[in-house]
């Protein structure tokens, strides 16, 4: 299991996701991926949409997304994040390029 401190907002067999408010109350998502297919694919979009549009019932128009390396970055796009110019040093020291939905 995972070793992030930030409340869970969705989990199943599959993905878990994270959500975390930074302290200028920006939401910050982590994502766990437990199992990979095709088909899970398709059901964690679903599952995105559902927390996107949650999200911004709550007025959040915008969610962060850190990614360590090109795989991640990829991986976030499939979901809709774009890369912006900022970057973050997380507590590890590892450093994290800022994308946005």
């Amino acid at each position: 299991m995972s070793d992030i401190k930030h409340p869970t907002i969705y989990k199943d067999e599959t993905l878990e996701l994270f959500l975390e408010f930074t302290e200028d109350n920006m939401p910050f998502i982590h994502c766990y991926v437990y199992k990979w297919s095709t088909e899970i694919y398709k059901q964690h979009k679903v599952i995105w949409q559902s927390v996107i549009d949650t999200l911004r019932a709550k007025g959040y128009s915008t969610i962060y997304a850190g990614a360590m390396d090109n795989k991640l970055v990829k991986f976030a796009r499939m979901f809709g994040f774009e890369e912006t110019e900022m970057l973050f040093e997380d507590s590890h020291h590892n450093i994290r390029r800022i994308l946005k939905c």
